[in-house]
């Protein structure tokens, strides 16, 4: 029998729960992916990622676009401001990344 978590993932377990790292990982994973000329080894996780990034509106709906490609996850237009930086994007993808891996 697999132990639950005892946190916001509620009804996953510690086997299938991608930790918040491991989304941290996801986005920007995908964002160097889009840009890879980008530095993103001093993103401030609290901080909007475009303030941070030159990322343009086609680059954010590029990272929309991977989200659902890669891990089957949709975000409709109406959550678009829940992705604002890495901190929110963990908050918002934390229940929907359940169960996935980490693609590279």
């Amino acid at each position: 029998m697999k132990e639950t978590t005892n946190n916001a993932r509620k009804g996953t377990t510690k086997e299938d729960a991608m930790t918040d790292e491991m989304i941290k990982q996801a986005i920007i994973g995908i964002i160097n992916d889009i840009n890879p000329d980008e530095d993103t080894s001093n993103i401030d996780a609290a901080t909007r990622l475009r303030d941070q990034l030159d990322l343009d509106s086609m680059d954010f709906l590029d990272i929309v676009m991977e989200l659902r490609k890669r891990y089957g996850v949709h975000v409709p237009d109406t959550d678009y401001e829940h992705l604002a930086s890495l901190d929110s994007c963990v908050n918002y993808l934390r229940d929907k990344m359940a169960g996935k891996e980490l693609v590279s």
